[in-house]
């Protein structure tokens, strides 16, 4: 990208040719894809926060393979709005196949759907866990999902559906490697109109339901890590976080940065098993 355009206000009122859409569990959300870079803005509260923090939180963490989220501001429906900026990560060999898609064309059935012919979480995570390792040659997949459930579960991301795990096809060999972890924006209570700024914070974290085993994140973690063992192990600090989350106080009222530090710090009291040295 130009460096002047990099740093320039860019008017996504005028980039009709690049919009796209990507699916959440809320419904189908606008995003661009300008200069091979991919930008989305905020649609329910402050999910760009929690998207570029979490990137910056994931620095301090064993986990190396996931997408880095910048903040930038622009124009859209003739408003100044904050926006996250990410940098494509498919090569031109590349394509990005979901679980979704992944066994819908293996077999014509939904994964969401198929998953629950089992009654037992367990039973639901070790289909899809064999149906990837036995179907792509794929190595470690249970860690791999177990460190993304656990992921969710600290960061309270209610929106992991089978269109946010993904395998990278390498199209010129025919090989595929897990893609790194992406869309985190709904996490951290930031859909303000299902999670008031106005209620009870921790009413408000009990509230959370999670995908895609189970609606409890604490039961899905458990059933994986017994499966295939804890992998998550974070390393930041309560001055880490507020470190990294003073850039964006130009962006997020004062009100929204100090909810979401009082989530993170809770997490990190609730979960002090997935840091190195228990924070």
């Amino acid at each position: 990208m130009d460096e002047n355009k990099k740093n320039s206000i860019i008017n996504f009122d005028k980039e009709t040719k690049s919009l796209v859409s990507y699916a959440t569990s809320k419904g189908n959300l606008p995003k661009w894809h300008i200069d091979d870079f991919w930008y989305k803005t905020d649609a329910f509260g402050y999910e760009n926060l929690s998207e570029c923090l979490i990137s910056d939180l994931l620095k301090y963490s064993n986990i190396y393979n996931y997408v880095e989220y910048k903040m930038i501001k622009g124009i859209y429906n003739s408003e100044v709005r904050n926006f996250s900026v990410s940098k494509n990560f498919l090569e031109e060999n590349e394509n990005l196949l979901t679980f979704y898609r992944l066994y819908f064309l293996e077999s014509g059935n939904e994964l969401s759907k198929e998953i629950y012919n089992y009654s037992e979480i367990k039973d639901r995570i070790k289909f899809v866990v064999d149906f990837i390792t036995k179907t792509y040659n794929m190595d470690d997949v249970g860690k791999i999902i177990t460190s993304i459930l656990e992921l969710d579960m600290f960061f309270l991301n209610e929106d992991r559906h089978f269109n946010n795990f993904a395998l990278i096809r390498d199209t010129q060999n025919d090989t595929f490697s897990f893609a790194p972890i992406f869309d985190n924006g709904l996490s951290l209570l930031s859909d303000e109109n299902e999670y008031s700024i106005t209620a009870d914070v921790y009413k408000n974290i009990d509230k959370v339901k999670s995908k895609p085993f189970s609606n409890s994140f604490e039961e899905q973690c458990e059933c994986a890590e017994s499966l295939y063992g804890s992998d998550l192990k974070f390393s930041f600090t309560k001055s880490d976080v507020l470190s990294e989350i003073e850039k964006y106080r130009t962006y997020y009222s004062n009100e929204i940065i100090e909810r979401v530090i009082t989530v993170i710090f809770e997490q990190m009291h609730k979960y002090q098993y997935l840091f190195e040295n228990n924070s």
